[in-house]
């Protein structure tokens, strides 16, 4: 019998072979914008004239677009936290992965 399996009872198992390799860490995105700065891309992205984004910053104009962008963003973080509420209703595993999941998506939007 090869050393690397171990009887228990009647049943074999296999025994890890050294240490067990821990995934990497999560490195913390680089953000290299400010969030007006984001906007103001995906505006450009979107096909605004670049006359009307260049006269947006400090303007009343700037701040809906800003509002309007948080909206979008809280409707996408709660549509996405809903998809992990409908996976917890399914969940056996009592640590309930997808329940802390839906809290963290949700959480992000107080922060």
């Amino acid at each position: 019998m090869n050393n690397r399996y171990k009887v228990l009872s009647n049943f074999y198992y296999r025994q890890p072979m050294g240490e067990v390799p821990r995934p990497p860490e999560p490195q913390p995105e680089k953000q290299s914008t400010t969030p007006r700065e984001d906007i103001i891309r995906m505006a450009r992205e979107a096909g605004w004239p670049s006359m009307a984004i260049d006269n947006l910053p400090g303007t009343e104009d700037m701040a809906r677009l800003e509002r309007f962008a948080a909206l979008v963003a809280a409707k996408e973080r709660e549509e996405c936290a809903k998809v992990c509420d409908e996976y917890a209703k399914y969940s056996s595993n009592p640590m309930n992965f997808a329940e802390n999941c839906a809290a963290a998506i949700r959480a992000r939007g107080q922060a």
